[in-house]
C-alpha cells in the first residue's frame, strides 16, 4: 500500500506518523519563481472574469516568495474586492491590493497608512526624498 500526504507545516505532524516504515520518505518542494508564480495566478484565475488591465507578470513580481496557497488567496480576495466594488470583473487594482491584504492581513495599521498615502498621493514616488527616487 502507497499512501502519499503532503503538508506546509511538518513540524505539527505527530511523531508517531514519522516513525520508520510509515512516512519514511520527504520531498521538498521549493518556493515557485517568477514563471512558476505567474503560471499558478493563471490556473487560479481561469474561473474568474478578469478586465484588460490584468497583468500577472506584474503580480508575480510583487510576490517574491509566494507559495501557491497565498497567490490563489490573492485572486479569491482580488474577486471579493471586485464583487464588493458592483464590477463583474477582477481588475489589476484589484490584484493589486489583494496582494496587500494577503501579505500584511485586514487589520495592519501600515495596511490603512498606505490607502491613505494612495489616496493624497496617487503616484508615491512624489513622497520619496529627491535624493533618493530611483533608490527605493
Amino acid at each position: 500500500m502507497l499512501i502519499l500526504a503532503a503538508t506546509n507545516r511538518p513540524e505539527v505532524l505527530d511523531s508517531a506518523l514519522l516513525r520508520p516504515g510509515r512516512f519514511d520518505r520527504r520531498v521538498i518542494v521549493d518556493r515557485p519563481d517568477l514563471k512558476g508564480r505567474e503560471d499558478i495566478l493563471r490556473v487560479h484565475a481561469k474561473n474568474v472574469n478578469l478586465d484588460e488591465t490584468v497583468n500577472f507578470k506584474e503580480i508575480a513580481l510583487a510576490t517574491a516568495g509566494a507559495v501557491g496557497s497565498d497567490l490563489a488567496n490573492m485572486v479569491n480576495e482580488a474577486a471579493i474586492l471586485a464583487v464588493k466594488a458592483g464590477r463583474s470583473a477582477v481588475s489589476q487594482a484589484d490584484l493589486s491590493e489583494a496582494v496587500e491584504l494577503v501579505e500584511m492581513g485586514k487589520d495592519r495599521p501600515a495596511l490603512e497608512i498606505l490607502r491613505a498615502l494612495r489616496q493624497q498621493c496617487p503616484d508615491l514616488s512624489q513622497l520619496v526624498a529627491p535624493g533618493l527616487q530611483g533608490r527605493i
